[in-house]
Order: structure tokens, then sequence, then C-alpha cells
């Protein structure tokens, strides 16, 4: 019997968020462009990361995320990106225990045409693990506190799109809708 390490699960994953990302430089139709720089509002969004894959294994991760445009047009004029402030709250099944993250992101999002965009995200995750919910005293695992992940969209529709995460604590695949 083979057991994989959670190194190897980890690595499919990345590998899959990857070519994920790859084949996003092949769309064909396009009307928004990168090229372009965005004029008017940016919506309100809301991600649900539905299936995570954490340190431990398939079906860690589950939560809801909003976003807030604070900058509508990037830190980038000359193209076609987004600057949103994140927020929301994560599950984590550790076994017998339920933790639970709340992070807090700043999300940077690069709209390439109207079906792809691809994001980045840095922040904090406040993490309250299986030592809340256990009755153990509190541990601080930094890995756990600390929020990044790389991603991309396929905008189905202006208002709902299919979103792949790969990042720390967990890497994930949702939905998106925006307001």
């Amino acid at each position: 019997m083979f057991v994989q390490s959670s190194f190897v699960r980890r690595y499919r994953v990345y590998v899959l968020a990857l070519t994920f990302c790859g084949l996003m430089m092949f769309s064909t139709s396009a009307e928004a462009d990168i090229a372009v720089p965005h004029q008017g509002g940016r919506p309100v969004t809301l991600d649900a990361p539905i299936a995570g894959f954490g340190y431990y294994g398939f079906g860690g991760a589950f939560g809801l995320r909003v976003g807030i445009p604070i900058v509508e047009n990037g830190f980038v004029p000359t193209i076609n990106n987004a600057v949103y402030i994140n927020f929301g709250a994560d599950l984590y099944p550790f076994g017998q225990y339920i933790a639970i993250g709340i992070p807090i992101t700043v999300h940077w999002e690069f709209y390439f045409n109207d079906k792809w965009s691809a994001f980045a995200e840095l922040g904090i995750n406040i993490f309250l693990g299986d030592w809340v919910f256990g009755g153990q005293a509190f541990r601080f695992d930094a890995v756990n506190w600390l929020m990044f992940a790389v991603g991309g969209k396929f905008h189905i529709t202006p208002s709902f799109a299919l979103v792949l995460r790969a990042g720390n604590p967990y890497a994930s695949f949702g939905i998106s809708f925006s307001f």
C-alpha cells in the first residue's frame, strides 16, 4: 500500500493550479483587454471556496470571502487591474475538532479579457485552531497565520466565475459572485 505524504498531495495541487493559470494564456476571444485600463467602478465580490486542500489533505477548508474594491484601476494605471481588500471566514476540519480562520488580505487582480483573470493575495489569517475547541493551551502556528495565494478566475458571466487558488494555509477550488 502506497501512503502519500502531505508534501506529495500539496505538490499535486500546485501543479493543477499552475496548469489552470497557464491555460489562461490561450483564450481566443476578448472584449476587455489587459492593455486597456478599466473605466468606471468595480463590483464587490463574494468568493466561496468549496473544496480545500490543506496541510492535512483533501476537504480541509470551506468558507466565504467578501472583496471590496479599494483601487478601481489598480496599482498600474496603464493596464486592466484592480485592488481589493478581502475578508471572510474559513472552517478547517481537523480530525474531531474544527478550526476557524479569519483571512484579511490585499487582493490584486489582473483582467486579461472578459473570461480570464489572475490574482495574488497577501495578508493575515487570524487562526483559531484545535486548541480553542479541544481545550488545549494556546499555541502560535505561524504557518497558519500568514495568508498568501495566487490564482485565476474563469468568468462564466460578468457576475459569476470559477476560482482556483493555491497558497497558504490551503489551496482551493470555488465560485465567485460579483455585485
